[in-house]
């Protein structure tokens, strides 16, 4: 059987191969076990594997780097673009619950690039917290808030966001392709520059992003709008709110376990 350090046991002893020859030579002696095949399985899928992995790598360059920032451009700019859709799609769903009440939310500092270049969804319901009152006023219909305008709206505010994201990928990009350049000379640098690529991490937009951040708002909403000792009433009042009145926390926490359960039920 294979141990620890790539150590083969057998009934016989225990022998260490340093090679993948001896490797080979070896297994190629017990062909008649009748779990040669299994033993020599392991060896070849985990073993030998594992030895090239502690082999040195390949010196980087900068052709090696300009790619990897290709790559990395690409993906992030793809997640933006899918984290902002998302940003959309929850936003409508909050205002589909609290209606013309927006104005109660109360601002949040946040960066749009750093936002939706994020790995978390914290800073993207920051962001809507600035843009969601000016859309909602320009798609209300008398007493309710058009849903399909409110999204055109809300698109439409978030492109200044969007723009400022993709600025600040071509920055990074510009920035680490100009110190290949200036270490090509210094292969220490060099790699530790891939070493800090491998690091940049790339923007996530799971499958429950929509209702997670529909979510998040009316907490956000609660918070801003409910005095602590409201906050804990659980009493089930599932009917929207119309304008001009108050909705409850009662209401807001009916809402959110709502959104709760999708998002569980979403992450399985």
């Amino acid at each position: 059987m294979l141990g620890s350090s790539g150590t083969i046991y057998t009934s016989t002893g225990a022998y260490s191969p340093r090679s993948r020859a001896q490797t080979s030579n070896y297994l190629e002696k017990w062909d008649w076990h009748p779990l040669c095949s299994v033993y020599a399985a392991m060896v070849n899928a985990i073993n030998l594997d594992r030895m090239d992995e502690y082999a040195p790598r390949r010196p980087a360059t900068i052709a090696s780097l300009d790619a990897r920032l290709s790559v990395w451009g690409q993906a992030a700019r793809d997640a933006i673009g899918r984290r902002a859709e998302a940003l959309v799609e929850g936003a409508v769903i909050f205002v589909e619950y609290v209606g013309r009440n927006t104005d109660s939310l109360r601002p949040r500092d946040a960066q749009s690039a750093v936002a939706l270049l994020d790995t978390e969804y914290g800073s993207l319901v920051d962001l809507s917290t600035a843009l969601l009152p000016a859309a909602v006023r320009l798609s209300c219909r008398l007493l309710w808030v058009d849903p399909d305008r409110f999204r055109e709206r809300f698109a439409e505010a978030l492109i200044p966001s969007l723009e400022a994201a993709k600025s600040e990928i071509r920055r990074r990009q510009a920035l680490y392709r100009r110190r290949a350049r200036l270490w090509q000379n210094d292969q220490d640098r060099l790699d530790g520059l891939r070493v800090d690529l491998e690091a940049m991490k790339v923007p996530r937009c799971h499958p429950y992003a929509v209702n997670l951040i529909a979510r998040k708002l009316l907490e956000a909403y609660r918070a801003d709008t409910c005095a602590p000792a409201l906050v804990i009433e659980d009493t089930p009042i599932r009917e929207s709110a119309p304008l001009g009145t108050t909705i409850q926390a009662a209401s807001l926490n009916e809402w959110i376990n709502e959104l709760t359960v999708k998002v569980e039920q979403q992450c399985l």
